[in-house]
């Protein structure tokens, strides 16, 4: 009776979710899709938002399993999350006369979230898909000369470098401040670092792929990420210290493997993804 039950709740899930996966546009063409028209028409939907491409080799979504009902032959898969909160998802299908682009939208992810893990195994040709090797041990982005990964036994380090025309302001008469003043002041500073994860989220999570379990957009979510990230309390504790650090940690994760994963900054252009492995 209970296996009976959860079958018919399953059922029940994937109805609703099918009824929220909504079409909202789609491109067919005889051939194959050019990269620039491809993300053209998906710019004209996603209004220039952030585009995060599926990771086969991580966690599966619901809505990719439903989508997969629709979309038979799917060739990749990207999701957008957009200003209202609602989800638009694109694929890439093969059909029988050439390639179909289709766009939907979707109101929640509606995924547990599981805890961050490293893949045991890595495979340096979709970790290293998009870059070229300019030397033992150091690769460069093919797009970005500024985007590099340091490979070794120990550890990997992805760096990006661009440095801004002036530093970060940090404040010395923190201690001083009003209640009010030392709030505004620190909202401006977590203002400041969501933008400096998101940049390297962009720049790191998403020019690779096969390293993490969790997608790119897991990494978004405050209920996935809980209690990694930088916190308002953390910043208030360096402001009141009032000695500019060398560096801010915008993320720190221990795996159940040992693996350490952070994010550093210096709040003026450098940025730094360290993956490092267990002895």
């Amino acid at each position: 009776m209970k296996r009976l039950m959860r079958s018919l709740l399953f059922l029940l899930l994937l109805g609703s979710l099918a009824s929220a996966l909504t079409l909202i546009s789609q491109w067919n063409t005889p051939s194959s899709f050019s990269s620039e028209v491809l993300f053209s028409k998906l710019d004209s939907v996603g209004k220039n938002g952030n585009w995060m491409q599926w990771d086969s080799t991580a966690i599966t979504d619901r809505v990719m399993i439903e989508v997969e009902k629709k979309e038979r032959k799917v060739l990749a898969r990207w999701i957008l999350k957009e200003p209202v909160g609602s989800y638009l998802l694109a694929t890439l299908s093969q059909v029988p006369k050439g390639e179909r682009l289709a766009v939907y939208r979707f109101k929640e992810l509606n995924t547990t979230p599981e805890q961050l893990s490293v893949h045991s195994t890595l495979n340096s040709e979709r970790l290293f898909l998009d870059y070229k090797q300019i030397s033992g041990t150091e690769f460069e982005h093919l797009d970005n000369p500024n985007l590099k990964i340091t490979a070794f036994p120990n550890r990997i380090r992805f760096i990006y470098s661009n440095p801004d025309s002036a530093p970060l302001f940090f404040s010395l008469d923190y201690k001083t401040m009003s209640t009010v003043e030392k709030k505004d002041l620190v909202d401006q500073y977590m203002t400041f670092f969501e933008y400096e994860y998101s940049l390297m989220l962009r720049s790191f999570i998403q020019s690779t792929r096969g390293v993490f379990n969790w997608q790119p957009w897991h990494w978004y979510s405050s209920s996935w990420t809980q209690g990694m990230r930088l916190s308002r309390h953390e910043v208030s504790a360096i402001l009141e210290k009032g000695v500019a650090p060398s560096s801010f940690r915008l993320f720190y994760n221990k795996t159940k493997k040992g693996e350490i994963v952070r994010f550093n900054t210096n709040g003026n252009g450098s940025y730094e993804m360290e993956i490092i492995f267990p002895d």
